[in-house]
Protein backbone atom coordinates (compact mmCIF):
# COMPACT_ATOMS: atom_id res chain seq x y z
CA UNK A 1 0.00 0.00 0.00
CA UNK A 2 2.89 2.28 0.76
CA UNK A 3 4.40 1.44 -2.61
CA UNK A 4 1.12 2.32 -4.37
CA UNK A 5 1.04 5.73 -2.72
CA UNK A 6 4.65 6.30 -3.66
CA UNK A 7 3.94 5.40 -7.33
CA UNK A 8 0.83 7.60 -7.52
CA UNK A 9 2.76 10.62 -6.26
CA UNK A 10 5.59 10.13 -8.73
CA UNK A 11 6.06 13.12 -11.08
CA UNK A 12 6.47 10.71 -13.98
CA UNK A 13 3.06 9.19 -13.28
CA UNK A 14 1.47 12.64 -12.85
CA UNK A 15 2.59 13.69 -16.36
CA UNK A 16 1.53 10.41 -17.94
CA UNK A 17 -1.31 10.96 -20.43
CA UNK A 18 -3.08 8.76 -22.99
CA UNK A 19 -2.71 11.57 -25.54
CA UNK A 20 0.34 11.96 -27.75
CA UNK A 21 1.88 15.33 -28.50
CA UNK A 22 0.55 15.08 -32.06
CA UNK A 23 -2.99 14.58 -30.74
CA UNK A 24 -2.69 17.53 -28.35
CA UNK A 25 -1.31 19.72 -31.12
CA UNK A 26 -4.22 18.72 -33.37
CA UNK A 27 -6.73 19.75 -30.70
CA UNK A 28 -4.91 23.03 -29.99
CA UNK A 29 -4.96 23.96 -33.67
CA UNK A 30 -8.77 24.10 -33.55
CA UNK A 31 -8.90 26.43 -30.53
CA UNK A 32 -9.11 30.24 -30.53
CA UNK A 33 -6.20 32.33 -29.29
CA UNK A 34 -8.03 33.24 -26.09
CA UNK A 35 -8.26 29.56 -25.07
CA UNK A 36 -4.67 28.85 -26.05
CA UNK A 37 -3.46 31.62 -23.75
CA UNK A 38 -5.01 29.76 -20.83
CA UNK A 39 -3.58 26.40 -21.90
CA UNK A 40 -0.06 27.83 -21.85
CA UNK A 41 -0.08 27.56 -18.05
CA UNK A 42 -1.39 24.00 -18.04
CA UNK A 43 2.04 22.37 -18.35
CA UNK A 44 5.52 22.92 -19.71
CA UNK A 45 4.78 20.71 -22.71
CA UNK A 46 1.63 22.71 -23.56
CA UNK A 47 3.59 25.95 -23.23
CA UNK A 48 6.30 24.56 -25.51
CA UNK A 49 3.78 23.47 -28.16
CA UNK A 50 1.83 26.73 -28.26
CA UNK A 51 4.96 28.92 -28.29
CA UNK A 52 6.70 27.01 -31.07
CA UNK A 53 7.11 28.75 -34.43
CA UNK A 54 5.71 25.74 -36.29
CA UNK A 55 2.52 25.79 -34.21
CA UNK A 56 2.10 29.57 -34.57
CA UNK A 57 2.36 29.24 -38.36
CA UNK A 58 0.01 26.26 -38.52
CA UNK A 59 -2.59 27.94 -36.28
CA UNK A 60 -2.43 31.08 -38.44
CA UNK A 61 -3.31 29.04 -41.54
CA UNK A 62 -6.38 27.66 -39.73
CA UNK A 63 -7.67 31.09 -38.71
CA UNK A 64 -10.48 32.71 -40.67
CA UNK A 65 -10.34 36.27 -41.98
CA UNK A 66 -12.50 38.84 -40.24
CA UNK A 67 -13.40 42.45 -40.96
CA UNK A 68 -11.87 45.12 -38.73
CA UNK A 69 -13.69 48.45 -38.65
CA UNK A 70 -12.07 51.73 -37.59
CA UNK A 71 -14.64 54.48 -37.14
CA UNK A 72 -15.07 57.84 -35.48
CA UNK A 73 -17.71 60.56 -35.27
CA UNK A 74 -16.91 62.86 -38.20
CA UNK A 75 -18.46 66.16 -36.98
CA UNK A 76 -16.73 66.08 -33.59
CA UNK A 77 -13.76 63.79 -34.27
CA UNK A 78 -14.63 61.82 -31.12
CA UNK A 79 -16.23 58.45 -30.33
CA UNK A 80 -13.32 56.59 -31.86
CA UNK A 81 -13.58 52.80 -31.88
CA UNK A 82 -12.08 49.64 -33.33
CA UNK A 83 -14.46 46.72 -33.83
CA UNK A 84 -14.53 43.27 -35.36
CA UNK A 85 -17.64 42.92 -37.49
CA UNK A 86 -19.81 39.89 -38.21
CA UNK A 87 -22.68 40.12 -40.66
CA UNK A 88 -24.98 38.03 -42.81
CA UNK A 89 -27.57 38.62 -45.52
CA UNK A 90 -30.46 38.38 -43.08
CA UNK A 91 -29.15 39.83 -39.81
CA UNK A 92 -27.88 43.33 -38.93
CA UNK A 93 -24.14 43.73 -38.60
CA UNK A 94 -22.79 42.77 -35.16
CA UNK A 95 -19.83 44.71 -33.79
CA UNK A 96 -17.48 43.46 -31.06
CA UNK A 97 -15.61 46.50 -29.83
CA UNK A 98 -11.92 46.05 -29.09
CA UNK A 99 -10.50 47.89 -26.05
CA UNK A 100 -7.32 49.83 -26.87
CA UNK A 101 -5.09 49.63 -23.78
CA UNK A 102 -2.77 52.46 -24.79
CA UNK A 103 -5.40 54.88 -26.12
CA UNK A 104 -5.31 57.18 -23.08
CA UNK A 105 -1.61 57.95 -23.66
CA UNK A 106 -1.97 59.02 -27.31
CA UNK A 107 -2.19 62.57 -28.64
CA UNK A 108 -4.74 61.54 -31.27
CA UNK A 109 -6.62 58.49 -32.45
CA UNK A 110 -4.31 55.98 -34.18
CA UNK A 111 -4.35 55.27 -37.90
CA UNK A 112 -3.95 51.72 -39.15
CA UNK A 113 -0.94 51.38 -41.45
CA UNK A 114 -1.56 47.70 -42.09
CA UNK A 115 -2.97 44.44 -40.76
CA UNK A 116 -0.87 41.35 -41.50
CA UNK A 117 -1.06 37.89 -39.88
CA UNK A 118 -2.73 39.25 -36.76
CA UNK A 119 -0.28 42.12 -36.25
CA UNK A 120 -1.65 45.66 -36.52
CA UNK A 121 0.78 48.43 -37.29
CA UNK A 122 -0.60 51.71 -35.95
CA UNK A 123 0.53 55.25 -36.72
CA UNK A 124 0.16 57.13 -33.43
CA UNK A 125 2.04 60.28 -34.44
CA UNK A 126 0.45 63.73 -34.71
CA UNK A 127 1.98 64.31 -38.16
CA UNK A 128 4.19 62.77 -40.87
CA UNK A 129 4.08 59.15 -39.65
CA UNK A 130 6.80 59.49 -37.05
CA UNK A 131 5.61 57.20 -34.21
CA UNK A 132 4.34 53.63 -34.50
CA UNK A 133 3.03 50.72 -32.43
CA UNK A 134 2.80 47.01 -33.25
CA UNK A 135 -0.25 45.44 -31.59
CA UNK A 136 -1.63 41.91 -31.53
CA UNK A 137 -5.29 42.24 -30.56
CA UNK A 138 -5.68 38.53 -29.82
CA UNK A 139 -2.68 38.12 -27.49
CA UNK A 140 -3.26 41.62 -26.04
CA UNK A 141 0.39 42.60 -26.47
CA UNK A 142 1.83 45.73 -28.02
CA UNK A 143 5.25 47.30 -28.46
CA UNK A 144 6.23 50.90 -29.21
CA UNK A 145 8.66 50.96 -32.13
CA UNK A 146 11.87 53.01 -32.23
CA UNK A 147 11.52 56.41 -33.86
CA UNK A 148 12.35 56.63 -37.58
CA UNK A 149 15.62 58.16 -38.78
CA UNK A 150 14.04 61.16 -40.55
CA UNK A 151 12.81 63.49 -37.80
CA UNK A 152 9.88 65.88 -38.18
CA UNK A 153 11.70 68.56 -36.11
CA UNK A 154 14.61 68.87 -38.56
CA UNK A 155 14.32 72.55 -39.48
CA UNK A 156 17.07 72.35 -42.09
CA UNK A 157 15.18 69.65 -44.03
CA UNK A 158 11.48 70.02 -43.13
CA UNK A 159 9.21 67.15 -44.16
CA UNK A 160 6.41 67.94 -46.61
CA UNK A 161 4.54 64.62 -46.45
CA UNK A 162 5.07 60.96 -45.62
CA UNK A 163 3.51 57.70 -46.79
CA UNK A 164 3.74 54.33 -45.06
CA UNK A 165 3.24 50.62 -45.66
CA UNK A 166 3.38 47.45 -43.56
CA UNK A 167 3.96 43.93 -44.86
CA UNK A 168 5.50 40.50 -44.37
CA UNK A 169 8.43 38.82 -46.10
CA UNK A 170 8.05 35.05 -45.96
CA UNK A 171 11.62 34.18 -46.91
CA UNK A 172 13.14 36.02 -43.96
CA UNK A 173 10.06 35.62 -41.72
CA UNK A 174 10.20 39.36 -41.09
CA UNK A 175 7.54 42.05 -40.77
CA UNK A 176 8.62 45.38 -42.24
CA UNK A 177 7.35 48.93 -41.99
CA UNK A 178 8.26 51.30 -44.84
CA UNK A 179 8.19 55.09 -44.61
CA UNK A 180 8.54 57.26 -47.73
CA UNK A 181 9.36 60.90 -46.99
CA UNK A 182 9.07 63.92 -49.28
CA UNK A 183 10.89 67.05 -48.08
CA UNK A 184 9.69 70.63 -48.31
CA UNK A 185 12.65 71.81 -50.37
CA UNK A 186 13.68 71.42 -54.00
CA UNK A 187 17.22 70.18 -53.45
CA UNK A 188 16.30 67.29 -51.15
CA UNK A 189 15.35 64.06 -52.97
CA UNK A 190 12.65 61.63 -51.92
CA UNK A 191 13.98 59.37 -49.18
CA UNK A 192 12.76 56.16 -47.61
CA UNK A 193 13.50 54.00 -44.60
CA UNK A 194 12.45 50.53 -43.50
CA UNK A 195 11.88 49.08 -40.02
CA UNK A 196 12.63 45.38 -39.46
CA UNK A 197 10.68 43.40 -36.85
CA UNK A 198 13.60 40.97 -36.68
CA UNK A 199 16.21 43.55 -35.70
CA UNK A 200 13.92 46.17 -34.12
CA UNK A 201 15.73 48.88 -36.06
CA UNK A 202 15.35 51.29 -38.99
CA UNK A 203 17.56 51.40 -42.08
CA UNK A 204 17.71 54.25 -44.60
CA UNK A 205 17.04 53.35 -48.24
CA UNK A 206 17.77 55.24 -51.45
CA UNK A 207 15.50 55.65 -54.44
CA UNK A 208 16.80 55.12 -57.93
CA UNK A 209 17.00 58.53 -59.62
CA UNK A 210 14.77 57.20 -62.44
CA UNK A 211 11.69 56.94 -60.23
CA UNK A 212 11.83 59.96 -57.94
CA UNK A 213 9.39 62.09 -59.97
CA UNK A 214 6.29 61.19 -57.96
CA UNK A 215 4.39 62.02 -54.80
CA UNK A 216 2.13 59.98 -52.55
CA UNK A 217 -0.64 61.63 -50.58
CA UNK A 218 0.10 62.37 -46.92
CA UNK A 219 -0.96 59.46 -44.74
CA UNK A 220 -1.46 57.12 -47.71
CA UNK A 221 -0.88 53.47 -46.77
CA UNK A 222 0.28 50.71 -49.08
CA UNK A 223 -1.57 47.60 -50.20
CA UNK A 224 0.27 44.45 -49.13
CA UNK A 225 0.09 41.34 -51.32
CA UNK A 226 1.21 37.75 -50.79
CA UNK A 227 3.94 38.29 -53.40
CA UNK A 228 5.93 40.03 -50.65
CA UNK A 229 5.50 43.54 -52.04
CA UNK A 230 3.87 46.79 -51.01
CA UNK A 231 2.04 48.97 -53.53
CA UNK A 232 1.10 52.69 -53.47
CA UNK A 233 -0.82 54.70 -56.05
CA UNK A 234 1.32 57.76 -56.82
CA UNK A 235 0.96 61.01 -58.74
CA UNK A 236 3.66 62.21 -61.10
CA UNK A 237 5.39 65.54 -60.52
CA UNK A 238 7.37 67.84 -62.79
CA UNK A 239 7.18 66.63 -66.40
CA UNK A 240 4.95 63.72 -65.30
CA UNK A 241 2.41 65.81 -63.41
CA UNK A 242 -0.54 64.45 -65.43
CA UNK A 243 0.39 60.81 -64.89
CA UNK A 244 -0.40 58.25 -62.21
CA UNK A 245 1.85 55.34 -61.31
CA UNK A 246 2.03 52.46 -58.92
CA UNK A 247 5.15 52.48 -56.74
CA UNK A 248 6.10 49.02 -55.48
CA UNK A 249 8.51 47.95 -52.75
CA UNK A 250 9.91 44.42 -52.61
CA UNK A 251 10.15 43.45 -48.93
CA UNK A 252 12.83 40.86 -49.71
CA UNK A 253 15.30 42.78 -51.88
CA UNK A 254 14.18 46.13 -50.36
CA UNK A 255 14.04 47.80 -53.76
CA UNK A 256 11.51 50.17 -55.31
CA UNK A 257 9.98 49.97 -58.78
CA UNK A 258 7.60 52.14 -60.77
CA UNK A 259 4.69 50.52 -62.61
CA UNK A 260 2.71 52.16 -65.38
CA UNK A 261 -1.07 51.79 -65.15
CA UNK A 262 -3.75 51.55 -67.86
CA UNK A 263 -5.00 54.82 -69.24
CA UNK A 264 -8.51 55.89 -68.33
CA UNK A 265 -10.65 58.99 -68.55
CA UNK A 266 -10.26 61.81 -66.05
CA UNK A 267 -13.78 61.18 -64.73
CA UNK A 268 -12.55 58.18 -62.78
CA UNK A 269 -10.67 57.61 -59.54
CA UNK A 270 -8.24 54.69 -59.17
CA UNK A 271 -7.55 52.30 -56.31
CA UNK A 272 -4.91 49.58 -55.89
CA UNK A 273 -6.39 46.25 -54.74
CA UNK A 274 -5.65 42.55 -54.51
CA UNK A 275 -7.48 40.14 -56.82
CA UNK A 276 -6.82 36.40 -56.50
CA UNK A 277 -3.39 37.02 -55.01
CA UNK A 278 -2.46 39.38 -57.87
CA UNK A 279 -2.03 43.12 -58.14
CA UNK A 280 -5.25 44.74 -59.36
CA UNK A 281 -6.47 48.23 -60.12
CA UNK A 282 -10.05 49.41 -60.05
CA UNK A 283 -11.33 52.55 -61.76
CA UNK A 284 -14.52 53.92 -60.23
CA UNK A 285 -16.61 57.11 -60.26
CA UNK A 286 -16.00 59.72 -57.60
CA UNK A 287 -19.73 60.50 -57.60
CA UNK A 288 -22.75 60.07 -59.79
CA UNK A 289 -22.77 62.31 -62.88
CA UNK A 290 -26.18 63.20 -64.30
CA UNK A 291 -26.65 62.60 -68.04
CA UNK A 292 -25.67 65.59 -70.13
CA UNK A 293 -23.07 66.86 -67.65
CA UNK A 294 -19.70 65.80 -68.94
CA UNK A 295 -18.57 62.25 -69.62
CA UNK A 296 -20.38 59.31 -68.07
CA UNK A 297 -19.08 58.28 -64.66
CA UNK A 298 -21.21 55.19 -64.15
CA UNK A 299 -18.55 52.67 -65.16
CA UNK A 300 -16.50 50.50 -62.83
CA UNK A 301 -13.52 48.62 -64.25
CA UNK A 302 -11.20 46.05 -62.69
CA UNK A 303 -7.76 45.40 -64.19
CA UNK A 304 -5.27 42.66 -63.18
CA UNK A 305 -1.60 42.58 -64.08
CA UNK A 306 0.77 39.91 -65.36
CA UNK A 307 4.54 40.37 -65.27
CA UNK A 308 6.88 40.49 -68.20
CA UNK A 309 10.40 41.74 -68.66
CA UNK A 310 13.12 41.73 -66.02
CA UNK A 311 11.72 41.78 -62.46
CA UNK A 312 14.94 43.44 -61.27
CA UNK A 313 14.55 46.39 -63.61
CA UNK A 314 13.92 49.70 -61.88
CA UNK A 315 11.00 50.54 -64.16
CA UNK A 316 9.27 47.20 -63.90
CA UNK A 317 6.71 46.51 -66.60
CA UNK A 318 3.21 45.18 -66.13
CA UNK A 319 0.80 43.88 -68.71
CA UNK A 320 -2.68 44.84 -67.59
CA UNK A 321 -5.72 42.75 -68.44
CA UNK A 322 -9.22 44.08 -67.88
CA UNK A 323 -11.27 41.54 -65.92
CA UNK A 324 -14.58 43.34 -66.23
CA UNK A 325 -16.30 46.63 -66.98
CA UNK A 326 -19.71 47.28 -65.46
CA UNK A 327 -21.98 50.14 -66.47
CA UNK A 328 -24.74 50.73 -63.93
CA UNK A 329 -27.30 53.33 -62.96
CA UNK A 330 -25.77 54.70 -59.78
CA UNK A 331 -28.23 57.58 -59.38
CA UNK A 332 -29.78 55.98 -56.28
CA UNK A 333 -26.51 55.69 -54.40
CA UNK A 334 -23.08 57.27 -54.38
CA UNK A 335 -20.34 54.68 -54.73
CA UNK A 336 -17.47 55.24 -52.37
CA UNK A 337 -13.88 54.06 -52.43
CA UNK A 338 -13.41 50.31 -53.13
CA UNK A 339 -11.97 48.30 -50.25
CA UNK A 340 -11.09 44.92 -51.71
CA UNK A 341 -12.22 42.20 -54.09
CA UNK A 342 -14.15 39.26 -52.68
CA UNK A 343 -12.32 36.41 -54.37
CA UNK A 344 -14.98 33.71 -54.02
CA UNK A 345 -17.60 35.25 -56.28
CA UNK A 346 -15.64 38.13 -57.79
CA UNK A 347 -17.57 40.86 -56.02
CA UNK A 348 -15.97 44.27 -55.62
CA UNK A 349 -16.48 45.42 -52.04
CA UNK A 350 -16.89 49.19 -51.86
CA UNK A 351 -17.41 51.80 -49.21
CA UNK A 352 -20.99 52.93 -49.69
CA UNK A 353 -22.83 55.97 -48.40
CA UNK A 354 -26.56 56.50 -48.90
CA UNK A 355 -27.40 60.23 -48.85
CA UNK A 356 -27.27 61.48 -45.25
CA UNK A 357 -28.69 58.41 -43.52
CA UNK A 358 -26.11 55.69 -43.11
CA UNK A 359 -22.77 54.19 -44.04
CA UNK A 360 -23.02 50.80 -45.74
CA UNK A 361 -20.82 48.13 -47.19
CA UNK A 362 -21.85 47.56 -50.79
CA UNK A 363 -21.14 44.32 -52.64
CA UNK A 364 -21.08 44.78 -56.40
CA UNK A 365 -21.62 41.61 -58.43
CA UNK A 366 -20.23 42.35 -61.91
CA UNK A 367 -21.86 39.30 -63.52
CA UNK A 368 -25.37 40.05 -62.32
CA UNK A 369 -24.77 43.82 -62.24
CA UNK A 370 -26.34 44.07 -58.80
CA UNK A 371 -25.37 45.85 -55.59
CA UNK A 372 -26.08 44.34 -52.16
CA UNK A 373 -25.71 46.68 -49.18
CA UNK A 374 -25.06 46.00 -45.50
CA UNK A 375 -25.79 48.88 -43.05
CA UNK A 376 -22.82 49.75 -40.83
CA UNK A 377 -23.56 52.96 -38.94
CA UNK A 378 -25.00 56.45 -39.20
CA UNK A 379 -23.49 58.71 -41.85
CA UNK A 380 -22.09 61.01 -39.14
CA UNK A 381 -19.35 58.42 -38.73
CA UNK A 382 -16.30 57.90 -40.92
CA UNK A 383 -15.36 54.24 -41.38
CA UNK A 384 -12.30 52.41 -42.65
CA UNK A 385 -12.20 48.64 -43.19
CA UNK A 386 -9.31 46.19 -42.90
CA UNK A 387 -8.82 42.46 -43.15
CA UNK A 388 -7.89 40.84 -39.83
CA UNK A 389 -7.01 37.33 -38.68
CA UNK A 390 -6.49 36.20 -35.07
CA UNK A 391 -3.00 34.84 -34.45
CA UNK A 392 -0.30 34.07 -31.90
CA UNK A 393 2.41 36.03 -33.75
CA UNK A 394 4.49 37.89 -31.13
CA UNK A 395 4.84 41.66 -31.35
CA UNK A 396 8.56 41.53 -30.57
CA UNK A 397 11.49 39.15 -31.07
CA UNK A 398 15.14 38.87 -30.11
CA UNK A 399 14.75 39.99 -26.54
CA UNK A 400 12.69 43.08 -27.36
CA UNK A 401 10.13 43.22 -24.59
CA UNK A 402 6.48 44.05 -25.24
CA UNK A 403 5.42 47.32 -23.68
CA UNK A 404 2.37 45.72 -22.05
CA UNK A 405 0.40 42.51 -21.81
CA UNK A 406 -3.07 43.59 -20.74
CA UNK A 407 -5.91 41.25 -19.86
CA UNK A 408 -9.09 42.53 -21.40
Amino acid sequence: MTNNRRRSSSPANQERTPFTQEMITGVFLQLPVKSLKRFKSLSKSCYSIINSQDFINAHLKNSANQLLVRRFHYPTGSYFSLSLMDYSDTEPAIFREIPIPFLHSLERYPRIVGSVNGLLCLDISPIHGSEFILWNISTEQYVILPRPEFKIDDFKNPIWMAATGFGYNQESDDYKLVRIVLFDCDHKPIRAEVYSWRTNSWRILDFDEKIVDFSISEGETAVHLNDGCLYWLANGIGDSVDRKYIISFDLGSETFNRINIPENSGAFCAKVLEFRNSLALVFYPAAYVHPGYGSSANEIELWVDSDYGDADDTNRYKQWVRVFRVTMDLSSAEMGCPICVHNDDEEVVVFHRVSADSVNLAFLNPDKETIKTVPICHSDYTCHFYSYVASLVPVAVYGVQAEADHEQ
